[in-house]
């Protein structure tokens, strides 16, 4: 999906959290430092306060990140994105998912490679809507019993991951 990454600044924290407040409509947003913030939308997007620094096209992509359990996680994929040519993405926890704002010619494979990486406990898949992967995957259920420690889990969780 098309849109544009509007980055505003302001010196005063009431200006930034009147942005926040703003933006619920848009898709996303993100503090880039305790001044400025980033907000993403696919209508044209202006709050009542703050200074507009910058409006960037971009496009929209979803990724499905399975195997986050807290903010660590967050953090952890947070950091080993940091450095991609993104110009604003948010990790979600609760919703299992990312959303990356990048150029046209960005892959967003590159950020589902990135992620799975990471180590065994994630693994990401890019959204139907940006690629149609998600809809490749397949899930199944099993019991298993038996496990006695972590080691027992990583053990089974390095198996699977092989398959």
């Amino acid at each position: 999906m098309d849109v544009t990454v509007y980055t505003f600044f302001s010196p005063n924290d009431n200006d930034i959290l009147t942005i926040e407040s703003t933006a619920s409509a848009a898709y996303y947003l993100t503090k880039v430092s305790g001044k400025t913030i980033k907000v993403v939308s696919d209508k044209p997007f202006s709050p009542p306060t703050g200074m507009q620094v910058g409006a960037v096209p971009a496009v929209l992509h979803e990724v499905h990140i399975f195997g986050m359990s807290c903010q660590r996680c967050v953090n952890a994929i947070t950091e080993a994105l940091q450095e991609l040519p993104l110009q604003a993405f948010q990790i979600r926890l609760k919703e299992e998912r990312g959303l990356f704002a990048c150029s046209k010619e960005f892959q967003v494979t590159t950020i589902v490679n990135i992620i799975n990486n990471i180590g065994p406990k994630f693994t990401a898949v890019a959204s139907n809507r940006t690629t149609g992967l998600l809809s490749e995957m397949k899930t199944s259920n099993y019991d298993v019993r038996g496990m006695t420690c972590q080691r027992c889990v990583a053990k089974i969780q390095d198996v699977v991951g092989k398959l």
